[in-house]
């Protein structure tokens, strides 16, 4: 219930005696067509024509739904200018935190069928009561609680049926409450079409209970805490400043209420709570006829930037919406801009919306600016691409105080500028007075080159970086690029539109009013540069003896691959070779079951960027800048110079170089039956393996590791002859030969297998870092990183079945292992020892 109303002070139950007729309807199929609503602006396919409307009907004359004896208060409508009545709705619960969702407007199409000139639109937003018959207790149909409409509990939301509802009269009171249903298709009349007693007619089987729980929590919600806005029906656009759209088709405007202009806040309202909406009317004594469609919560993916306390969410010197040729007659493309084809009707040419940013500024102070910010989830990697281009329109008002006021490059009234970046301490900047370009019809496009912006973020000086570091832009007076902190065009997640009336140029102390339209922001002319690549294998094998592999490959950094955009940005080079040899074959002599290999290989990989790593800047450019730099200085001699400028390539290169010696399983078996030799010196094997690596990378100046790992095993097995049976003992055996289960019985004097091993390994690495954060070009380096080791390990062991045949089977099996660090031996008080 409305809270205040003219000459109306009290309670619930006393605004409850001023509530009139008022009912909603669709009318189906729908009278409505697009054309009716958006002239020729719109298309859609023939099956699509028709828009659904909603129409809301108010007679101050009649009383309305539930307006009788309550609370011993009787009817009064007899002054109709004080009656209300409206419709309420519960909201998605999607849109119930409209903070959240960015949300800025309410917005809808309205079409005044009729009303009295002066008529205002009421609506209300946000925690509404839903005890439409003020008792204090959730009203409802459904009695048992079942969630269904069963025999005798469709009598409405009060619970009566007519004849027991207060005031019943057969003939001159039959529905005192007023909630019957009645409508017959075809008739036009929908006075009675909201009724909810005798309504289970109108619906299919399952239509549920009538109820005052409207977001169905099984509560009876009763607080009033919500926004006011009031709505003027005026349809000039001149007087009426919610009117942003239409008029030039059959009587439909388009409406667009900013949420932060509602007139009044009743309770404690927050935008962050929104659960209701309300639409009510008041204030006339005719039959008011109004008739919505597309209405909705809207809102745009770019957020004001709040500066408290001077810029807060309540500000009213800027407000962000939208203009589109669909919705607004006077809205014009940009030139050459056409409307995209909607895929989805390809039977039919169908064009999808064109609409652009609309920036609308009200007395912006002298000196202050207003901006608005635009957050991507996912980063832009707009590296591979040469420009940013967009287009700004200003209106046809040059006087002083407008946007558009413009005398030369040192006498207008504001400024645009669009910044962009990771973030607001990190980006790259345009701007340009506002001004009004009459060949274009107030549209201009703006191009930034990303060349003359990454230039500018070279030549500044090193401890710049927390400071806004601008240039002119070539060819345009009055334009200037410019930079803070460490943007790059491969991460871009941070776009900043600006409005600014400097305090330094046009009429001092002087407010600005307009808008500025922003479309089209894109970038443009893709690198296109031809890349290749190739790579090569070759391979070499003499008989038996030798076996050569090799391989080369390069990647230029304009290379890429079809289901790729762009290539890596990276010249990347790799070449390797292997080398296995059986040394046998060059023995002159025969040495069955010995194996003598030796493998070798050597790998390459090299990654040059053609920008400094982590920016936009290509190193060639940093190169010639530097040289530039230093030979102005004159403090280094020419060859000086060459180093320093080698070595912003070198510092950006990344190289990986890995040379491998492996001699594996290694193992000498003299042709001899001399079991010191057989059992000794030809159950010996050796293994052998050397690794090293060398690297650089733009975190690492140099990195070198080498190890290496030296093994010898022995493994003998021993005869299982080396038995007895103690059934062939003389006199023992016959008390085994007693037992034929134990007369094949045997004891094992002599271990099956032994096994002895020895293993050595040995490393150590290098690694040099490069300084961090280094202003300039002798920086101490930090320390390295050295690391060393020397383990070795000692092991042996064997298996012994000691019996075998008998009723218990005994077996033992033993090993051991030591491991020892010898990492004292590896350096000395004086030096570290060698390889």
């Amino acid at each position: 219930v409305p809270d205040s109303i003219p000459n109306l002070a009290g309670t619930e139950k006393e605004l409850l005696t001023k509530k009139a007729m008022a009912y909603w309807y669709n009318i189906t199929p729908s009278d409505v067509v697009i054309k009716d609503i958006y002239g020729d602006r719109k298309k859609a396919a023939p099956d699509q024509q028709q828009v659904q409307t909603l129409d809301l009907v108010f007679d101050p004359s009649k009383a309305g739904y539930y307006n009788n004896n309550f609370g011993g208060l009787t009817t009064d409508i007899s002054i109709p200018t004080e009656n209300w009545g409206g419709m309420m709705k519960v909201l998605s619960s999607t849109a119930n935190n409209l903070i959240d969702e960015n949300i800025g407007f309410i917005e809808f199409w309205m079409h005044i069928s009729s009303a009295p000139k002066d008529l205002k639109l009421n609506i209300d937003l946000g925690q509404i009561s839903e005890d439409v018959i003020p008792n204090g207790k959730l009203d409802t149909e459904d009695k048992n609680s079942n969630d269904l409409v069963d025999d005798g509990e469709d009598t409405g939301i009060d619970g009566l049926f007519d004849v027991n509802e207060p005031g019943y009269n057969p003939a001159n009171n039959p529905d005192p409450n007023h909630d019957d249903y009645s409508y017959q298709s075809g008739s036009g009349d929908y006075s009675h079409v909201d009724g909810t007693e005798g309504n289970a007619v109108s619906v299919d089987l399952g239509k549920l209970p009538d109820s005052e729980d409207l977001n169905r929590n099984f509560t009876l919600d009763r607080v009033n805490s919500y926004f006011r806005y009031i709505v003027p029906t005026d349809t000039n656009k001149a007087t009426n400043p919610f009117i942003q759209g239409g008029g030039d088709n059959k009587g439909w405007y388009l409406f667009r209420i900013p949420l932060k202009d509602f007139n009044k806040a009743i309770g404690n309202p927050s935008f962050s709570v929104v659960s209701f909406i309300r639409l009510w009317v008041t204030g006339t004594s005719s039959p008011v006829h109004l008739r919505f469609a597309d209405m909705n919560l809207v809102g745009n993916q770019w957020q004001k930037v709040l500066k408290p306390p001077l810029v807060t969410q309540d500000d009213s010197v800027l407000s962000i919406s939208t203009v589109s040729i669909e919705d607004n007659p006077e809205y014009y493309s940009p030139p050459g801009v056409q409307r995209e084809l909607d895929k989805t009707q390809p039977d039919y040419q169908i064009y999808k919306n064109e609409q652009s940013l609309d920036l609308v500024i009200k007395d912006l102070p002298d000196g202050q600016s207003r901006e608005i910010v635009k957050y991507l989830t996912r980063p832009l990697d707009v590296f591979n691409y040469k420009e940013m281009k967009f287009f700004i329109h200003t209106e046809n008002n040059t006087l002083p105080g407008s946007l558009a006021h413009y005398v030369d490059a040192n006498n207008y009234s504001a400024e645009v500028y669009l910044r962009f970046g990771s973030d607001s301490s990190n980006y790259y900047e345009y701007r340009q007075p506002v001004r009004y370009n009459a060949t274009t019809g107030g549209w201009d496009e703006v191009a930034l080159t990303f060349d003359e912006l990454t230039s500018l973020k070279i030549s500044r000086p090193g401890d710049s970086l927390n400071i806004i570091v601008s240039a002119p832009v070539p060819g345009h007076p009055g334009n200037y690029y410019s930079v803070k902190g460490q943007p790059t065009l491969t991460r871009v997640s941070y776009f900043t539109i600006g409005i600014l009336n400097p305090s330094n140029k046009g009429t001092p102390l002087e407010k600005v009013s307009g808008n500025i339209w922003i479309d089209e922001l894109r970038v443009v002319n893709a690198d296109q540069t031809p890349g290749w690549a190739y790579n090569g294998t070759a391979n070499l094998q003499l008989a038996d003896l030798l076996r050569v592999s090799g391989t080369v490959s390069r990647t230029n950094p304009f290379f890429h691959k079809l289901n790729d955009s762009f290539g890596s940005r990276m010249d990347q080079k790799s070449w390797g070779v292997s080398v296995d040899m059986d040394v046998l074959k060059m023995l002159p002599v025969d040495l069955p079951g010995s194996n003598i290999r030796l493998s070798y290989s050597h790998n390459e990989q090299s990654s040059t960027p053609l920008y400094v790593p982590g920016t936009d800047i290509k190193i060639s450019d940093a190169q010639n800048e530097k040289r530039r730099v230093l030979t102005q200085a004159g403090k280094l001699s020419p060859s000086q110079i060459d180093s320093v400028v080698s070595d912003i390539q070198n510092s950006a290169l990344t190289k990986n170089v890995t040379e491998t010696w492996t001699l594996s399983s290694m193992r000498i078996k003299v042709p001899t039956e001399a079991w010191y030799i057989r059992d000794l010196i030809n159950n010996i094997s050796l293994g052998f393996n050397y690794n090293k690596t060398l690297g650089q990378s733009p975190t690492i100046i140099t990195s070198n590791s080498w190890t290496w790992n030296a093994t010898m095993n022995y493994s003998v097995t021993l005869s299982r002859d080396l038995y007895f049976k103690p059934a062939e003992i003389p006199i023992i055996g016959s008390f085994f030969d007693l037992f034929s289960d134990y007369r094949d019985a045997k004891v094992y004097f002599a271990p099956q297998t032994i096994t002895a091993s020895v293993t050595a390994n040995r490393k150590r690495s290098f690694s040099q870092s490069r300084p961090l954060n280094a202003t300039s070009d002798t920086v101490a380096l930090p320390k390295p990183n050295i690391q060393r080791d020397f383990v070795t390990t000692r092991g042996a062991g064997f298996s012994w079945m000691l019996t075998e045949g008998g009723f218990w089977n005994l077996a033992l099996n033993y090993n051991f292992n030591i491991s020892s660090t010898l990492a004292y031996l590896l350096a000395d008080s004086t030096s570290e020892k060698s390889e």
